[in-house]
């Protein structure tokens, strides 16, 4: 309903009438059951807290607004740090090297998944990245991880051929050889081993 006000007469303004409406039952809403919002503050300190992130890793998950908790759970074989790395520290080399915009929400499950299942190697990540910020497609079986028996396969024939070659030149020949499709870790530990 409206109603016209007047001034000395005139007709001034269309004025609504407000009133309760009597043939309806009042509504009292059941606030028990509404979630109240996390102050960004609140979020910062609840996500340092839980996974020991840096503080400047924290403020850009918040920023992005990352599910960083849900694919923390999500792909559990992987330490926080390292989701964080892949989805923060990468993404601003990618961006400082090489210009590139990588979305970290929109890529990241995918490459994370496969990272947490084990079927690519870490070292072949930013490679990863780098093909998903540039819009093109990733096979990502081209960056299967080496098995155990092809990293010591490798190893052993360098160690043959050059027996008294050091540690790190091994080292570097063998990451070459299998090009990105095997952990320093695990290849440092297996040369170590057969070098006895």
């Amino acid at each position: 309903h409206t109603r016209y006000g007047t001034v000395t007469g005139v007709q001034t303004c269309a004025l609504p009438i407000l009133y309760p409406e009597t043939d309806l039952a009042p509504v009292t809403p059941d606030i028990a059951s509404v979630e109240t919002p996390q102050l960004l503050d609140e979020q910062a300190v609840a996500l340092h807290k839980q996974f020991k992130l840096p503080e400047e890793y924290v403020r850009e998950i918040i920023k992005q607004g990352m599910p960083f908790t849900q694919w923390a759970k999500q792909y559990n074989t992987l330490e926080p740090i390292t989701i964080a790395n892949i989805t923060i520290k990468n993404v601003k080399e990618l961006k400082r090297k090489e210009k590139l915009d990588y979305d970290s929400v929109k890529f990241a499950p995918a490459l994370l998944e496969q990272l947490n299942a084990g079927n690519i190697a870490a070292s072949s990540v930013l490679a990863i990245q780098r093909r998903q910020a540039k819009g093109e497609e990733v096979d990502f079986a081209k960056y299967a991880q080496a098995d155990q028996k092809q990293i010591e396969s490798v190893l052993k024939e360098l160690i043959e051929r050059d027996p008294q070659a050091p540690l790190g030149a091994l080292m570097g020949k063998a990451m070459t050889q299998l090009g990105g499709k095997a952990d320093g870790k695990m290849v440092m530990a297996l040369l170590k081993k057969l070098r006895g």
